[in-house]
């Protein structure tokens, strides 16, 4: 089916968006926030992170808040935004990000006050908005990324955002592309698993949710040297967690129109 010249306009965005490197904040955090996550760590057990990630989620699921979406999309069920124009949906999941970024800023500012205990209950409550906002990303564009027991869309979205290389970030990309093959090619299904697995090994990335979690808490750990100042680890809590929020729900955008044009385009 031949493109509007909306959707070869986001096309083209989408690749600018793959070539570029990764943003300078990422990179910087990924540097400068070593010794503060190593801290963080301490403070969140690795089971604990796991078992947030797991219920997150859940939770992701239970607080979609798909009328919203349906009412201001205009639809009667998300499966009919597979087919709505994709100005729809671009214009459902904008408003989807500003209104996490809103949420994300409260909320970190909210817990920033608190210190490092602060900080720690901070960590759940990021991952629950996260997830809710990859999730709510992917239902503007007619996917349920949770539908199902495969989670490597939601999974490559947090990788993507939190990428401190090119190489990172293409091997995430490879990932997703595969996993587009096979689902449009039944037959060749098999064999774009196993690639999509030998990628996985190479240790281009993981997209386990222990890593995830991690990621976020990495993101967190910057924030710890201004958890002794009630005033300075507000202000640091709700900037981090927007910048965070924000970062993610615009590189889930560019994951879920890049799978809308690749369905319409069979």
């Amino acid at each position: 089916m031949r493109r509007t010249s909306y959707e070869a306009k986001v096309l083209h965005d989408i690749h600018a968006w793959q070539r570029a490197e990764p943003g300078v904040v990422p990179r910087l955090f990924a540097k400068a926030s070593g010794p503060a996550s190593k801290a963080l760590q301490n403070l969140v057990p690795e089971a604990v992170l796991q078992k947030a990630f797991a219920l997150a989620r859940g939770a992701a699921q239970r607080l979609a808040s798909r009328r919203s979406i349906l009412r201001r999309a205009g639809v009667a069920s998300i499966d009919d935004l597979k087919s709505a124009p994709l100005q729809t949906c671009d214009r459902a999941a904008t408003h989807v990000r500003r209104r996490a970024v809103a949420t994300a800023g409260v909320s970190g500012a909210a817990l920033g006050i608190a210190g490092t205990p602060g900080l720690v209950a901070d960590v759940p409550t990021l991952l629950v908005l996260a997830l809710r906002t990859v999730h709510r990303t992917g239902l503007c564009y007619g996917e349920d990324c949770f539908a199902g027991d495969d989670d490597t869309v939601a999974m490559a979205a947090f990788a993507l955002a939190s990428a401190a290389s090119a190489d990172e970030k293409a091997g995430v990309l490879a990932v997703l592309h595969a996993k587009a093959v096979g689902e449009g090619l039944s037959h060749w299904r098999d064999s774009v698993e196993s690639a999509a697995e030998r990628e996985l090994a190479k240790g281009a990335i993981s997209l386990s949710a222990h890593t995830l979690a991690r990621r976020i808490s990495a993101n967190l750990g910057v924030r710890l040297s201004a958890g002794a100042v009630p005033v300075l680890g507000a202000f640091v809590g709700g900037s981090v967690n927007a910048w965070y929020v924000h970062d993610l729900a615009t590189v889930a955008r560019y994951v879920f129109q890049e799978r809308w044009l690749q369905a319409k385009a069979g």
